[in-house]
């Protein structure tokens, strides 16, 4: 059985308007949860849940994710002339990360901003960063 595009319309429909959940809508319309959540995909919909996540929340991650790479380096002795530079190198990439997310932040108003605390925390974190770094390149 084929379904018409005014079919379709009318799932989007419902689908989007996030009034009953989606067991409900495929039962309305005879479909599968499945079936919804592949046609949502393929068509672009509109998406029901959507994860706010905190621009800080984003920094402390990166940041554990730094302290722990930093953490394996200062645990193992690697040499610099093998696979160390490519450990660097990562470290660094990671470090640019970081400061792109911390740029992406800047921008925001004012009145959302984070507090001034917030802002000296991060620059400590990076200042803390790059001494650590230095530290390594000196080994």
């Amino acid at each position: 059985m084929v379904k018409d595009d005014g079919f379709w319309a009318a799932v989007r429909a419902d689908y989007e308007a996030r009034q009953v959940s989606v067991e409900a809508v495929a039962m309305r319309h005879g479909l599968t949860v499945g079936k919804i959540a592949y046609a949502a995909k393929e068509n672009d919909w509109k998406r029901r849940y959507l994860k706010h996540v905190k621009p800080e929340s984003s920094f402390q991650r990166m940041f554990r994710v730094i302290e722990a790479h930093l953490i394996r380096l200062e645990a193992t002795e690697i040499t610099m002339e093998t696979e160390g530079s490519k450990e660097v190198a990562l470290l660094g990439n990671l470090c640019k990360t970081l400061e792109k997310l911390i740029e992406i932040d800047k921008p925001r108003p004012q009145a959302k901003r984070s507090s001034g605390n917030k802002n000296k925390e991060m620059t400590d974190l990076t200042n803390k960063l790059v001494r650590r770094i230095e530290q390594l390149k000196r080994r």
